[in-house]
C-alpha cells in the first residue's frame, strides 16, 4: 500500500504574510509629551484631522478639528493648553491647513472656507471670515507652497466634487480661485511641484495630473488602478520615485501599498505592508525617508521607507488600547513641528503629543532550523511580544525581519514543533542568525475507511482535519497516515462519494490504525473533496467559474449582497460551491459570472435501490437584485441517465440575498437509476447584471430510510427556509438564528456532544413562525464540537455543528 503522511500544526495557526499584530504594546520607542481632550466637558467629543504651525517666535501649536469648532492648542512645554477656539458648524469631518500666519479649515458641515489670522498667539485668534463664494461644504484641504487645494467639495461649486485650486500668494485672507480638477470626485490630494495626485476613494484609484507651470490647466497623465481599491490618500518618497496610497474602504486589504511610478507607462506595485492586518489604515504623510501613518485603532506608525519594497517600522504610539477593527482611534498625524514633536489626533480622546527617539533601520534574517536535523523548517511562525509582530519562514524557511535596531525577544514554533524563546539582534548593517527548534514527540495513526454493509475497504477517500484548515486532501489508496503530536486532541472529517461524512476523534498518542465504519447514502457539505465536475464541455463564462471554497462577501454600494461571506452549515464547516470565489476581494463584479454559463456537476449516484429519493439542498442565487434580468438564471437539474438527458428541478429567477434551502421528490422527475446525476447552472446572459450563485448542503436521502447523519431530514426544508450560527466557532455567547415557514407546538432544540450525548436543551414547545434567534452559552461548555439538533412537529430535523473554543 502506499503510505500518506498528513502532519498536524502543533499549538498556533500560521499567519500568511510577512507581518501581523493581534494586541500589542502602546508605544515603541517614542515617548508621549502630552495629551488633551479639551471637547470633553461637551456632548460633542468627535475629533477628526488636525495640523500644526510653527509660530515666528519659536512656540508651536496643534490645530485639531472637534465636532464644534477648531481646538488651537499650545504644545511648546508641558502641561500643553488651549489657547483659543474658532466655533465652526457642527460636523464630524473638520481639516485645516496654515500658510503664512493663517489657518484655512473646511468641514462637511457648511460655512465654506474659514480663514483664522494666528498672529496674535498666543494671546488669541481671530475668525477673518467664512468664505462660501466658491463652494459651502469640502472633505478635505492640501497646501503646496503658495497653493491650496480644496477636495470633495458639493457639487454647487462647480468643481463636481473634485480639486479646487486656489492661490495665496498675493493676500493669503483673499484666497483666488486659478484652476479646478474636476476629472472625478477627489477624496484628498498630495501635491509635489507641478504634479498632483488625486486620491479617488469611491471609483477605488490614485489620478495623476499634470498641473502645468501655473497650475490652471491640469491634464491626466495616468492612473493606478488595483481591485478592490478605495483610495484614501498617498504621498511620496523624497525622490518622487514611489507613491504610498491607503485605502479605509474597498474590498482590498487595509495596506500601505507602495507603487513603482518611475516610468509612468509601467507602474508597478512594490510592497503591500501592514503591521495589523485587521485593522484599517488611514493616511500616511511622510517627512524625508520616514512614513508616518494614522492607522486608526493601531495608533501611529512610523515606518522608514528607505527600501520602498522593504518598509521598516521603526515606533508607534497606540493611542487607543487593544484591538477594534473599527474606524476609531487615530484620525490624522502630523510629524512637521521644527521641534519633533509629533501631533496625532484621537476621534474619542482628543490630541496625543509624542516623540520618536529617532532610532535608525535594523535588519535580521537566517532560517529556522529543525534542532534534531538541521533542516530548514518552512511555514515557522515567530513572534515578538515587545512590538506585537508576527512574521512567518517562507517555503525555504528563511526569515527576515526589517525594523528598528533592537535586541527584541521572540516566540518560535512550527508544524509539529516545541515553542521556543530566545533574543534577535536587528542590527544596522544587517544580522545572520538562525532560529532552532525542537520537534514534538509525534504517533503515527493509520485511517481505513470501511464499507459497513460489505466489510471491503473503501479504496480512496478525503480528509479534512477541523482544526487545520490546511490539512486537507484525498487519499490514493485505502489508508492515511496522520502523524500527530501526542497528548493532542483532533476531529477528522471523512468521507468518500457514496458515503455519509464521519467526524472521527483522535488524540496523538493513539497511534496504530483506526478502521471507521461508513454508511452508504449521499450528503456533501462541501468541506471534502468529494469529485464534484467544476465545468461541462459547453460552459463558455468569461469569468466567475464554479469554485469550491470558503465564500467571501461581496457587496454592492447600495447595500446589495451579492455573495455571501459565509456558507450554509451553520456548524464547524466553512466552505461552498460558489462562483468566483478568488475574485470576490476585488469587489463587485469583478470576477461574477459574465457573459456566458457555468457548470457544476455531482459524481454519478447509484439510486436504484432508493424507493422515495428526496434530495434537499442550500442554494444561492443573486443577480445585484435585478429582476429584469429575467434570462439570467440559475438552472437546478436532474438526469437519470448519466447526463444523456436533463430534467429541471428548478429555475431560480429570486434574488433573495439568503441562502434558501430547496427539496425535490425526484421520482416527480426520473424514476431511480444507477446514472443519477445532478447538476446546477448558473448563467450571465444580460449585459448589466452581477451574477453569484452557490450550493451547499447537498443531500440525498429515502424518504422510507430516515439518516440522521443527513444535515436535512426530509421535511425539514419546506419548514426551515434559514439557520446560521453565529459566531462559530463560539468562545462566549453564540446566537443560533433559524426563520420557521410555519408554527411548531412541539419543536425540540438540543446541543450534542461528539459522543452523542446530550448536553444542554436548549428549547422545547412552541415556536412560532418567522425569524427566531436562541443563545448558546459556550462559556458554559467545555472546549469541543458539538451538534445542534431542532425536531419539529413532523419528526424531521435540521442539524449543524458548533465548536466552543477558548
Amino acid at each position: 500500500m502506499t503510505r500518506l503522511y498528513t502532519s498536524i500544526i502543533a499549538c498556533l495557526l500560521l499567519v500568511s504574510g510577512a507581518i501581523a499584530q493581534t494586541q500589542g504594546p502602546g508605544s515603541y520607542n517614542t515617548t508621549l509629551f502630552g495629551q488633551i481632550d479639551p471637547g470633553s466637558s461637551s456632548s460633542f467629543g468627535r475629533y477628526s484631522a488636525l495640523t500644526g504651525y510653527a509660530a515666528p517666535d519659536g512656540r508651536e501649536y496643534a490645530l485639531l478639528g472637534g465636532y464644534t469648532g477648531t481646538h488651537i492648542i499650545d504644545v511648546t512645554e508641558q502641561p500643553i493648553h488651549q489657547v483659543a477656539f474658532i466655533p465652526g458648524p457642527p460636523n464630524g469631518w473638520r481639516e485645516m491647513k496654515t500658510y503664512d500666519h493663517y489657518a484655512y479649515v473646511i468641514s462637511e458641515g457648511g460655512a465654506g472656507l474659514q480663514i483664522i489670522d494666528l498672529s496674535n498667539l498666543p494671546a488669541s485668534a481671530t475668525l477673518v471670515r467664512a468664505d462660501s463664494s466658491n463652494f459651502r461644504t469640502a472633505h478635505t484641504i492640501t497646501q503646496h507652497g503658495k497653493f491650496l487645494y480644496v477636495n470633495g467639495s458639493g457639487v454647487a461649486s462647480g468643481a463636481n466634487g473634485g480639486t479646487m485650486i486656489f492661490d495665496l500668494s498675493g493676500d493669503p485672507a483673499h484666497p483666488v480661485r486659478i484652476g479646478t480638477w474636476m476629472y472625478r470626485y477627489v477624496h484628498d490630494c498630495t501635491v509635489r511641484n507641478d504634479t498632483l495626485y488625486a486620491a479617488a476613494i469611491n471609483d477605488g484609484v490614485l489620478d495623476i495630473v499634470y498641473l502645468g507651470s501655473d497650475q490652471t490647466s491640469p491634464q491626466l497623465v495616468t492612473t493606478i488602478e488595483y481591485p478592490g481599491g478605495g483610495t484614501h490618500n498617498s504621498d511620496l518618497t523624497p525622490d518622487g520615485s514611489y507613491v504610498m496610497t491607503t485605502d479605509e474602504v474597498g474590498a482590498t486589504p487595509k495596506t500601505l501599498k507602495v507603487w513603482d511610478v518611475r516610468e509612468v507607462d509601467n507602474i508597478t506595485k512594490v510592497a503591500d505592508w501592514t503591521p495589523a492586518p485587521e485593522e484599517i489604515i488611514h493616511n500616511v504623510h511622510m517627512r524625508g525617508s520616514i512614513a508616518y501613518i494614522s492607522w486608526y485603532t493601531a495608533g501611529t506608525r512610523i515606518v522608514d521607507m528607505s527600501d520602498p519594497a522593504d518598509p521598516a517600522e521603526l515606533g508607534f504610539y497606540d493611542t487607543y488600547p487593544g484591538a477594534s477593527h473599527d474606524y476609531a482611534g487615530n484620525w490624522g498625524v502630523y510629524p512637521y513641528l521644527p521641534s519633533g514633536k509629533i501631533l496625532a489626533s484621537d476621534m474619542q480622546t482628543g490630541l496625543y503629543v509624542f516623540t520618536f527617539n529617532g532610532t535608525r533601520r535594523g535588519n535580521v534574517h537566517g532560517f529556522v532550523r529543525d534542532a534534531e536535523t538541521g533542516e530548514p523548517v518552512p511555514g515557522a511562525t515567530i513572534e515578538f511580544p515587545e512590538t506585537g509582530r508576527t512574521i512567518v519562514s517562507d517555503a525555504a524557511g528563511r526569515y527576515s525581519l526589517s525594523g528598528a535596531v533592537d535586541t527584541l525577544g521572540f516566540r518560535a514554533t512550527g508544524m509539529d514543533y516545541i515553542m521556543t524563546s530566545g533574543e534577535l539582534i536587528l542590527a544596522e548593517t544587517g544580522n545572520e542568525a538562525d532560529i532552532i527548534i525542537t520537534p514534538l514527540p509525534t504517533a503515527d495513526l493509520t485511517i481505513v475507511l470501511v464499507d459497513d454493509e460489505t466489510d471491503q475497504e473503501i479504496p480512496t477517500f478525503a480528509y479534512h482535519v477541523v482544526e487545520r484548515t490546511m490539512a486537507s486532501g484525498t487519499t490514493q489508496s485505502t489508508d492515511h497516515i496522520f502523524r500527530l503530536p501526542k497528548d493532542s486532541t483532533y476531529h477528522i472529517e471523512v468521507g468518500a462519494w457514496g458515503y455519509l461524512p464521519r467526524m472521527v476523534t483522535i488524540t496523538g498518542n493513539a497511534g496504530g490504525e483506526r478502521r471507521v465504519r461508513m454508511q452508504r447514502g449521499y450528503a456533501d457539505d462541501a468541506e471534502l473533496d468529494l469529485g464534484w465536475s467544476l465545468a461541462a464541455p459547453e460552459d463558455n463564462a468569461q469569468g466567475g467559474r464554479w469554485e469550491r471554497g470558503v465564500p467571501i462577501e461581496t457587496v454592492l454600494p447600495d447595500g446589495t449582497l451579492l455573495q455571501p461571506g459565509y456558507d450554509h452549515t451553520g456548524g464547524l464547516g466553512n466552505q461552498a460551491f460558489i462562483t468566483g470565489i478568488a475574485g470576490s476581494e476585488a469587489g463587485p463584479g469583478a470576477n461574477d459570472v459574465d457573459d456566458g454559463m457555468t457548470t457544476l456537476t455531482s459524481p454519478p449516484m447509484d439510486l436504484s435501490g432508493y424507493d422515495n429519493p428526496i434530495l434537499t439542498c442550500a442554494i444561492w442565487y443573486s443577480r445585484d437584485g435585478r429582476f429584469d434580468a429575467i434570462n439570467d438564471t440559475l438552472e437546478v437539474l436532474i438526469s437519470g441517465d448519466g447526463g444523456g438527458s436533463w430534467k429541471t428541478l428548478a429555475r431560480v429567477v429570486e434574488s433573495p440575498q439568503i441562502w434558501r434551502e430547496y427539496r425535490f421528490r425526484l421520482k416527480d422527475f426520473i424514476p431511480p437509476s444507477q446514472g443519477t446525476l445532478f447538476r446546477i447552472v448558473a448563467s450571465d446572459l444580460y449585459a448589466q447584471s452581477v451574477v453569484e450563485a452557490g450550493l451547499d448542503e447537498f443531500a440525498v436521502a429515502d424518504s422510507g430510510k430516515p439518516l440522521s447523519a443527513v444535515p436535512i431530514a426530509p421535511g425539514a426544508g419546506s419548514v426551515v427556509r434559514f439557520h446560521q450560527l453565529r459566531p462559530n466557532p463560539i468562545a462566549g455567547t453564540a446566537h443560533l438564528e433559524l426563520d420557521l415557514a410555519a408554527d411548531q407546538r412541539h419543536a425540540r432544540l438540543e446541543l450534542f456532544d461528539v459522543s452523542g450525548s446530550r448536553v444542554a436543551l436548549l428549547h422545547e414547545g412552541r415556536i412560532m413562525a418567522g425569524p427566531v434567534s436562541f443563545a448558546i452559552d459556550g462559556a458554559a461548555l467545555p472546549a469541543g464540537t458539538y451538534t445542534w439538533r431542532l425536531m419539529l412537529d413532523d419528526g424531521a430535523s435540521v442539524t449543524g455543528r458548533a465548536a466552543v473554543v477558548r
